[in-house]
């Protein structure tokens, strides 16, 4: 990848984080990333197609990161390790406020970037033998999610102490 589609993601990533897709136009993108707004449209063809750009390569390291977590052969292992993942969102925040903005805003965006989490957790926890792992998968999902949001925001919780509590409840100290 050439430093200035470089800069041209970064500057569009920030700027739709920030400011959101809508309000950002492309003249915005390139007058910060120190290039015409013409070479945009020559990397990307257009606004959309760069966003896509965008949240497919988010998306992708997400997963790979995901990958060695889903990998553990014991139940127990991947919801650890998924219970870790909302923690490393800190590295690239301006790509997960963006998911996040966009999840809420658009259901095609929703539809398009599903996530492993619900498929993944029910399996989980029906591995585990829970009665109902349906409803146990939902309440760990709404979770997340709540921790995934807390995180974004800066809340200040003792995730530790959050972390313990799932642990406990899961009994996943074993």
């Amino acid at each position: 990848m050439t430093i200035k589609k470089q800069k041209i993601l970064d500057a569009a990533l920030q700027l739709f984080a920030t400011h959101g897709y809508d309000a950002t136009p492309t003249s915005k993108i390139a007058k910060e990333a120190g290039v015409s707004e013409g070479l945009i449209f020559r990397h990307f063809e257009s606004k959309e197609k760069l966003l896509v750009f965008i949240m497919d390569m988010g998306i992708e390291k997400s997963l790979e990161l995901s990958r060695g977590v889903l990998s553990a052969e014991n139940p127990k292992e991947i919801l650890k390790g998924i219970l870790e993942l909302p923690f490393l969102i800190e590295e690239d925040i301006h790509f997960w406020k963006l998911h996040h903005a966009l999840k809420l805003q658009s259901p095609e965006y929703t539809d398009r970037y599903k996530t492993f989490k619900d498929e993944t957790l029910l399996e989980i926890f029906s591995k585990l033998g829970y009665k109902n792992p349906r409803s146990e998968a939902a309440f760990m999902g709404v979770f997340l999610e709540g921790l995934f949001v807390s995180i974004l925001s800066k809340q200040e919780y003792d995730y530790e102490q959050l972390k313990q509590i799932i642990y406990s409840k899961y009994n996943l100290n074993e």
